[in-house]
């Protein structure tokens, strides 16, 4: 979550600009400029996992956060909060940890196909299941 927060994961963004002849976009969505919160909360596929797995009352704030660090800082410190029976934090770090899995299986290995219900993939993680 250090690397997140610091923006320091390797995202499409950063790949182009080392000229490795890589597109900054994002391989999901095809927007420009492929940032840390573009692959963990922006783009289609991450925030619908968001919208459906937080609670109701914090979807208007997920977005709101323009900054990385104060994303993830906020989010994990969250303390004494549990959504269903888990702690918050649990759930948001393994969110971002499926989201980022996913897309680097997309575009690093062949033939990878994002789960159909990924919050049901999660959310079965989360449990141990």
């Amino acid at each position: 979550m250090w690397l997140v927060a610091h923006g320091r994961i390797l995202t499409n963004y950063h790949r182009s600009r080392w000229g490795t002849g890589v597109s900054a976009t994002c391989p999901c969505c095809g927007n420009v400029g492929e940032i840390v919160l573009r692959v963990l909360r922006d783009c289609r596929p991450a925030s619908q996992v968001w919208i459906r797995l937080m609670p109701s009352d914090w979807i208007t704030n997920l977005f709101s956060f323009v900054d990385c660090r104060d994303w993830v800082f906020k989010n994990l410190s969250k303390r004494s909060i549990r959504v269903s029976e888990f702690w918050w934090q649990t759930t948001f770090m393994t969110i971002c940890w499926h989201l980022w899995t996913w897309r680097n299986k997309a575009i690093f290995q062949e033939g990878f196909q994002r789960p159909d219900n990924p919050t049901y993939v999660i959310q079965n993680f989360i449990m141990g299941h």
